[in-house]
């Protein structure tokens, strides 16, 4: 598309269509997807869907607004991906706290960044789930390269990323794992998993943080860390967020001094590389996006 040149009618259609569809197949904590998608005349509409949230409490509704940053993030892709630009306006009106976000074609260019992360790159296993085959036994740490493209993707969205690489800091993150473990009896989407400091364990941890802690801090970080994890995956590494160190009050205000500073805690990512694709695994079902 041409800088400053009206997008087609009928292009953005279909682009806004395709887009839809992508955000309502985002990952979710325990596949709730508490969002709905709109496709309106030349705009996509998410918004929350009360009624899908998760069964696992989460104490400030922090995880259901992450995840609808994942949605529109992916829409967000997707629509870049077709050679659109896109104003995005999120939480838009104080009168309707249902819609999360309006994203509109207008003229110019597309996010090239954003575009690159199309259809071909890897796909990310949603949150929750488990991890997508065995771990190679690589270092733990990053490779530099991939640490600032993540930072930089991160800081794309309004979120600042932390690789935590120092094993004084992966120890006491562990040991906030622990103090964060609901015990026996949770169930399995309730527990987190165990941060693996040992040498040679093929995984890193990052933290992803945020200057305000409300509503909108939340939708971006949930944006940042789809971000993050399909640029991870384009590049051969998975990820998987810890959300009880964060959902844990104490916990959280532990791995904020420690870790973020004054920045609030949104999101830890265990980041590590798969041997192999799962195998038999299933492909996504179609979802048809409401239009009106």
């Amino acid at each position: 598309m041409l800088p400053g040149r009206p997008p087609d009618p009928r292009r953005t259609a279909r682009a806004l269509q395709d887009a839809a569809v992508a955000a309502l197949l985002a990952p979710s904590a325990n596949g709730a997807r508490p969002w709905l998608v709109r496709v309106r005349p030349g705009s996509l509409e998410l918004r929350a869907d009360r009624s899908r949230r998760s069964s696992v409490p989460d104490r400030r509704a922090r995880e259901p607004l992450q995840g609808a940053g994942a949605a529109l993030l992916d829409a967000r892709v997707s629509l870049a991906a077709a050679g659109l630009a896109v104003e995005v306006r999120r939480l838009p009106l104080a009168t309707d706290p249902q819609l999360l976000a309006e994203v509109c074609p207008v003229a110019g260019s597309p996010d090239p960044a954003l575009a690159a992360l199309g259809p071909g790159t890897a796909p990310v296993p949603a949150a929750g789930e488990p991890w997508p085959g065995p771990l190679e036994p690589t270092p733990a740490r990053l490779p530099p390269e991939l640490v600032r493209a993540l930072v930089e993707a991160a800081s794309a969205e309004d979120v600042t990323l932390v690789p935590v690489d120092r094993e004084d800091r992966l120890r006491l993150l562990a040991d906030l794992v622990r103090l964060a473990e609901p015990g026996p009896r949770a169930g399995h989407a309730d527990r987190a998993e165990p941060v693996d400091v040992r040498p040679g364990a093929g995984q890193t941890v990052v933290l992803l943080a945020t200057a305000r802690d409300d509503e909108l801090a939340w939708l971006r970080s949930g944006e940042a860390r789809r971000r993050v994890l399909r640029i991870a995956g384009a590049r051969g590494w998975t990820g998987d967020p810890l959300h009880q160190v964060v959902e844990v009050p104490v916990v959280r205000m532990q791995v904020r001094s420690a870790l973020s500073w004054h920045a609030h805690p949104q999101d830890l990512l265990r980041l590590g590389r798969v041997t192999a694709p799962p195998a038999g695994t299933a492909a996504r079902g179609r979802a048809t996006p409401s239009t009106g």
